[in-house]
């Protein structure tokens, strides 16, 4: 794997094409490859044996690094002309008039200094080439940023272990399936086309057949059919056919049928699939798949779900007849205000909607069945409504929340906080002091520093002020003393 911008940086640091094509730059970091002290590990591991020549020139080329003001510079050398269809020829002959940097060719043209003959021939396409070369370098300066100057997050040394071991499983593999100097396809149904050892086991097992059939067949054991097909599908690598069916597989109730009828796969990726993956044990609806895929309307599952006391909510998920679900659903689809009695009043058409009887809950039930949503936002007076947000989207902000409190310790009205801080109210979702009470509720006193409690959605204790007769006596005591400037003894 090839990674171009560390190529031409190597070059644009001297070190020659044929050196870093001998490289695997798209597994290793810039940093690693001109690193003094991993050099001889990289090249021995890599190219399988020291080149004297191919390390000097990583050496040097390190030493060149290590002495550039700025080491993103380096992307002006003019090797980057060549991401820009700048031909190799080109290049070597701009550096044959010492022209190494973009900089210095730009300045050559504009001031109509010495240039190549070969420049000469096409200017107007060179020209084109400059330009392009320095919108690429505009919009990948990030990229570029990532490549050059940060150092790598992982030892170079564990990187090359890891990459060695892939590759000698990798050759055991191939000598098991005895398919030594053949590359493995991509794909599932590419590689049971090929010929390999236990062929015939692993496709009667995907086609369908029985441990117990095909160790019939063959003359061996269910158990060793077992031990031969788990250890082929553990041992072979990812294909991309049965990949991209893992999560259909793996956390959803799907059949054959249905699988063959839903996508693109066949009956082995099925199978293999099914011997792969280890599947949930509670295992989604198909029909939930189905919806996130697009695969179709929400309107033709309606009778079916209904006969499963299903629905399908605002967030296109499959859930539950259950009041609680339903009340989220009414509330968020009205999003006005709403108390127990008018809520009560949708509940017996939206059931009734899906072919069921409302079930018959009394305001206590209902009350709870509020205050457990999270999605539920209170009022004074019954009064409440759907919130967009969810706890922990509102804990995000708990910082700038427990910055309303760094008041004068007191007793203060909701409203005020509310009032005072129009902006993050607007940012959370809240629209009045009552439902700022509500969710520090909901959030817990103990998440706030200066914040003790909150008395009937309104009275707000901060500081060393608590909800007692005592400490509220000591307040306002305090309050008339400031008020009067002396003691009312």
């Amino acid at each position: 794997m090839k990674n171009p911008i560390m190529d031409y940086a190597l070059a644009g640091l001297g070190v020659r094409l044929t050196t870093s094509e001998k490289l695997d730059t798209g597994v290793y970091h810039f940093y690693e490859l001109i690193n003094d002290q991993n050099i001889p590990l990289l090249w021995g591991q890599i190219v399988g044996h020291k080149s004297l020549r191919a390390v000097n020139e990583l050496v040097r080329a390190q030493e060149r690094w290590s002495q550039l003001p700025n080491q993103l510079e380096i992307i002006d050398s003019v090797w980057f002309l060549g991401l820009v269809d700048a031909d190799t020829k080109l290049i070597n002959a701009l550096l044959r008039q010492d022209i190494t940097t973009v900089t210095e060719l730009i300045g050559r043209i504009k001031n109509q200094g010495k240039l190549p003959t070969l420049w000469k021939k096409t200017p107007k396409r060179n020209a084109e080439i400059i330009t392009r070369y320095q919108n690429w370098k505009d919009s990948n300066i990030e990229l570029l940023e990532r490549e050059l100057l940060f150092l790598p997050q992982e030892d170079l040394s564990t990187a090359l272990q890891v990459k060695q071991q892939r590759e000698a499983e990798e050759m055991r593999l191939m000598k098991w399936l005895g398919m030594e100097n053949k590359q493995l396809p991509q794909t599932l149904m590419e590689f049971l086309k090929m010929d390999f050892n236990q062929k015939n086991i692993l496709t009667a097992r995907l086609s369908g057949k029985t441990l117990q059939e095909i160790g019939e067949s063959v003359g061996i054991t269910r158990e060793r059919v077992r031990q031969i097909v788990v250890k082929m599908v553990e041992r072979l690598p990812q294909f991309n056919d049965v990949e991209k069916y893992k999560k259909l597989i793996s956390e959803y109730d799907v059949q054959l049928d249905e699988f063959l009828n839903y996508t693109h796969g066949t009956r082995e990726v099925f199978e293999y699939c099914q011997l792969k993956y280890k599947r949930s044990k509670e295992l989604k609806s198909l029909d939930q798949y189905l919806l996130a895929m697009k695969k179709v309307a929400p309107e033709d599952l309606t009778e079916q779900l209904d006969q499963q006391h299903k629905f399908v909510n605002h967030n296109n998920q499959i859930v539950e007849l259950a009041a609680s679900n339903v009340i989220d659903e009414i509330l968020f689809n009205d999003r006005g205000l709403f108390n127990y009695e008018a809520l009560l009043e949708q509940l017996n058409p939206f059931y009734t909607n899906h072919n069921l009887a409302a079930p018959k809950l009394s305001k206590h039930a209902l009350v709870s069945q509020v205050e457990r949503s999270q999605h539920i936002i209170q009022r004074t007076n019954g009064y409440f409504r759907y919130y967009e947000f969810d706890l922990d989207d509102v804990m995000d902000y708990i910082d700038e929340l427990n910055a309303l409190f760094e008041v004068s310790d007191g007793i203060y009205g909701i409203d005020y906080f509310f009032e005072q801080n129009q902006a993050l109210m607007q940012e959370i979702g809240i629209l009045a002091g009552a439902e700022l009470a509500n969710l520090l509720k909901q959030i817990g006193y103990q998440h706030f520093n200066r914040l003790n409690t909150i008395v009937r959605q309104s009275q707000v204790y901060v500081g060393a002020v608590q909800h007692n007769a005592q400490s509220k006596d000591q307040f306002y005591l305090k309050i008339l003393t400031q008020f009067d400037h002396h003691s009312i003894d």
